[in-house]
């Protein structure tokens, strides 16, 4: 039997940092998902309710800090 592959979601507005860390994580074995800005960020934690949420703080449109804050589930 496998073990469950741990969900990571990235939220990071540059797209080529996103990219990179996201292959690195994959690479180490996570299930990642990719978010670009902290509403797509809310979203996806709602949706996908995932193990952990590496956010970047300082995003043009949102704080970093929003999308886990307000977390619905009160997880984050």
């Amino acid at each position: 039997m496998r073990a469950k592959r741990q969900k990571i979601l990235y939220i990071e507005d540059d797209h080529e940092t996103a990219e990179l860390i996201a292959e690195e994580l994959l690479d180490r074995g996570f299930d990642v998902q990719v978010a670009y800005d902290g509403p797509e960020g809310y979203s996806a934690i709602v949706q996908s309710v995932p193990d952990l949420v590496l956010c970047d703080i300082s995003m043009p449109t949102s704080s970093g800090f929003a999308p886990t804050t307000s977390s619905p589930t009160g997880r984050f």
